[in-house]
């Protein structure tokens, strides 16, 4: 789900990607809605009750740190732009946070977040804060409605628990129960997605190249850039370590579901899908039974796309699929349709090509990662390690590129780079051409694959 919209005051367009119906969870209006109205709040209490023996299953969810967060009235939360919609939600900024005067059953410390958080709405003429709702009418799809709301619900057990300077962070949730139509919760609001950013990036690298033949600057220029999108993959990287290191797996990582905030921080966000796995109920082969087709195809491990046991490493192949993407500037599997996709891929285990001129550390990562056996995938840690290794390697010197690199503004960075560092740049803007890419050259045209 994208929902990362740049605000007014920026004169910007807003992201909406995979749109859904818009619904309302009023009462029907029309005798021939009673039925689906009656069959919706049914699967609420279907979809509450899921959750609440999920939650007892679970070590990992900590309902004290649920009732620790602020509490508002969906009447006291004031929207305005609409920032995105997912397969089942649809996110909103927050203009204000109209604050009701009855506070009965509320601490002391919940009345203070809540006025905190009114008076700190808006920054700069910004909103600093976003709502999260389903947006599926519970009448007319019903099915659909039940695995919105316990999307939603679960992403805020998880986001209540985890803390990370690179997964979004919650700041509020409704008065509402969980599971039912009028619940929401409160999130930091962010601007670009990765996709996004992928384009902007892309578009300077041009503009670099195009300096490098007149003044040699775009030289330094593209060498700044690139480190750049090295630290934005070592942060999701470490996101996913945190997840990995909690027994979470993440599974829908795509650019769609990262998002830079006001600071310019990656923050990847849309945790409906993680699942919580337990050591103890592991096959012998580390892998898990669990849901397969999970997340999206072009990102998804092929193991998981033919329902076969999986375990967090298929976190780790989305992640190579997503490092080659950062890197290239490029889109993975473009003009291959889900039928393509399943028999190239899934089936032969074709990868996007390489480009020639990538340092051989680049390409060595990103085939372990996207490595068709899940046992030659490595660990999230290791991956960390290498990429910090490229980062240290273009800086030119042994500087300890460890996770505080990942606290570096863009302004550190290009003063890292542009100082004096005269070592040759990676030109890594031109893909190599064959392998797939000559394969839909040869190919008759296709249909996009689905997200």
């Amino acid at each position: 789900m994208s929902w990362c919209g740049t605000p007014s005051s920026r004169n910007a367009q807003v992201v909406v990607t995979k749109s859904t119906s818009m619904g309302s969870c009023d009462p029907p209006q029309m005798d021939q809605d009673i039925v689906g109205w009656e069959e919706g709040k049914a699967f609420e209490v279907e979809a509450h009750e899921y959750l609440s023996r999920m939650t007892k299953e679970t070590q990992f969810f900590d309902q004290e740190r649920e009732d620790a967060l602020p509490r508002f009235d969906l009447k006291e939360v004031v929207r305005g732009t609409l920032l995105g919609r997912g397969g089942f939600s649809a996110v909103h900024e927050v203009k204000s946070l109209a604050l009701e005067p009855s506070e009965d059953n509320m601490s002391d410390d919940a009345k203070d977040d809540r006025r905190v958080m009114s008076r700190m709405c808006i920054r700069n003429g910004d909103a600093r804060y976003a709502m999260k709702k389903v947006a599926v009418d519970g009448r007319r799809e019903p099915q659909r409605y039940m695995k919105g709301l316990l999307d939603l619900a679960i992403e805020m057990k998880f986001l209540s628990v985890m803390e990370h300077p690179h997964l979004i962070k919650i700041r509020a949730v409704s008065t509402a129960e969980p599971c039912t139509g009028n619940y929401f919760i409160l999130l930091d609001r962010l601007y670009d997605t990765l996709g996004q950013r992928i384009v902007s990036w892309k578009r300077q690298s041009w503009k670099a190249l195009s300096m490098k033949k007149k003044l040699f600057g775009g030289l330094k220029i593209n060498d700044t850039l690139t480190a750049t999108r090295l630290v934005a993959a070592l942060d999701i990287g470490s996101a996913l370590l945190h997840m990995h290191a909690n027994s979470i797996i993440y599974r829908d990582l795509k650019p769609e579901n990262v998002g830079f905030d006001v600071r310019d921080d990656v923050k990847v966000f849309d945790l409906g899908l993680a699942k919580e796995v337990h050591p103890h109920e592991a096959h012998k082969d580390g892998t898990y039974h669990l849901t397969g087709m999970t997340g999206s195809l072009r990102y998804m491990a092929p193991e998981v796309a033919v329902k076969k046991p999986y375990n967090s490493s298929a976190d780790v192949y989305s992640f190579g699929i997503l490092l080659w993407q950062i890197l290239s500037m490029d889109i993975p599997f473009k003009g291959l349709n889900v039928q393509l996709h399943h028999e190239l891929v899934i089936g032969k285990g074709i990868r996007p090509d390489l480009p020639a001129k990538w340092p051989q550390g680049w390409k060595t990562l990103v085939r372990k990662c996207w490595a068709g056996k899940l046992a030659d995938r490595p660990p999230m840690e290791r991956v960390l390690d290498d990429l910090r290794s490229s980062l240290s390697t273009m800086h030119g010197s042994s500087e300890d590129f460890g996770m505080d690199v990942s606290a570096r503004t863009n302004k550190s960075i290009e003063q890292l780079f542009m100082s004096g560092r005269s070592n040759k740049s990676i030109d890594q803007s031109s893909p190599h051409v064959g392998g797939l890419s000559s394969f839909i050259a040869k190919s008759t045209t296709a249909i996009g694959m689905q997200n």
